[in-house]
């Protein structure tokens, strides 16, 4: 038999990355698609494997980081939405049920098939390695400088005493905006207190990136298919 390779899709910090590759004795290569392309778009397969990029298109696969109004590629290390070429119902889906308004936004024809814009954001190095960097709506300006949430989140889920964390932003008369985190403790009989947190966080996240509020609770709210529910967390 070959070497054994595992394939994960989840933003993961440096430090749980190095752990989960030392429990399985392999390192994971990260991939990158969603229902509405149907199948994987890019895949890391550089060396060595990282924990923070989703690699390069895979063959068959045309891919563009765009600028906001999805025409124009952004330069190397400039966040841009994933815009993935391809054909409805055959290797992008045909449309959201019941809602042409919202099919109509995500697809644009072009001479060379349809571009799809899939709401996320990633930067491209000067290979055109892909980064993801999350939601279009999870990157916030605090103070002006760009904050993604879901690179947070990965952080703060390698302090220690946490489980997991949700980040959301709470308006901020001073900064525009703040992120807040909400965190569930690895051991609920002994928790980590916010103060640490707010330390741990002054040592390891920019100033723009630290959490400002830190709120202890049981549990994350979750969809039926298990994503965190952010509105349900008042910012």
């Amino acid at each position: 038999m070959g070497d054994a390779e595992l394939w994960f899709a989840q933003s993961l910090g440096a430090g749980h990355y190095e752990q989960f590759s030392r429990l399985v004795g392999t390192r994971p290569r990260q991939l990158y698609g969603m229902t509405e392309t149907v199948a994987i778009v890019c895949a890391d397969s550089g060396a060595p494997l990282r924990h923070d990029v989703i690699g390069l298109p895979l063959p068959g696969r045309e891919v563009v980081v765009a600028d906001a109004d999805g025409r124009r590629a952004v330069g190397p290390g400039v966040p841009g939405e994933i815009t993935v070429l391809g054909t409805p119902g055959v290797d992008l889906f045909e449309g959201y049920l019941d809602d042409p308004r919202t099919t109509g936004r995500a697809f644009r024809s072009a001479p060379e098939g349809t571009w799809f814009s899939t709401g996320d954001l990633a930067t491209a190095d000067e290979q055109g390695v892909l980064r993801f960097v999350g939601r279009v709506d999870d990157v916030v300006k605090v103070s002006g400088e760009n904050v993604s949430l879901t690179e947070v989140e990965a952080a703060v889920a390698q302090a220690p005493g946490v489980l997991e964390v949700a980040v959301v932003a709470r308006p901020d008369s001073v900064r525009d905006v703040v992120p807040v985190a909400y965190v569930v403790a690895r051991d609920p009989a002994a928790p980590p207190r916010p103060a640490d947190l707010a330390r741990w966080a002054e040592e390891n996240l920019s100033s723009a990136a630290r959490p400002r509020e830190w709120t202890l609770i049981d549990e994350l709210p979750r969809t039926s298919v298990g994503k965190v529910r952010r509105f349900r967390m008042s910012g």
